[in-house]
């Protein structure tokens, strides 16, 4: 969970910084026209491959079947707050850069 915020946090400022310079190049209001749409064409893409690459997602449902134990199936994951460190820090630099969202 915590990888997939940090995945929307940067997707999020990578979207941010493509609006801010095609703001310059082409105008703020075009900008935001140009970005939702390329926006919609990728997710569309995404979708698409993920639907076509025939994904099982056993996998993913397997701690809700009966008979797991979602802490046994677990076992030997380490705390994470170690985690939670790293991936604070990284944004935290990503802000200093300027490239952020909550300080950028």
């Amino acid at each position: 969970m915590l990888t997939g915020l940090l995945g929307v946090y940067f997707t999020a400022a990578m979207w941010v910084e493509l609006q801010d310079s095609l703001g310059i190049l082409i105008g703020p209001a075009l900008a935001v026209v140009v970005t939702t749409t390329m926006f919609l064409l990728f997710q569309t893409k995404k979708q698409q491959m993920e639907i076509g690459s025939h994904g099982d997602y056993d996998l993913q449902e397997s701690f809700l079947k009966v008979g797991n134990d979602p802490l046994g199936t677990q076992k030997g994951r380490h705390p994470v707050t170690f985690i939670v460190m790293l991936y604070l820090f990284i944004v935290m630099m990503n802000e200093i850069a300027g490239t952020g969202l909550i300080f950028g």
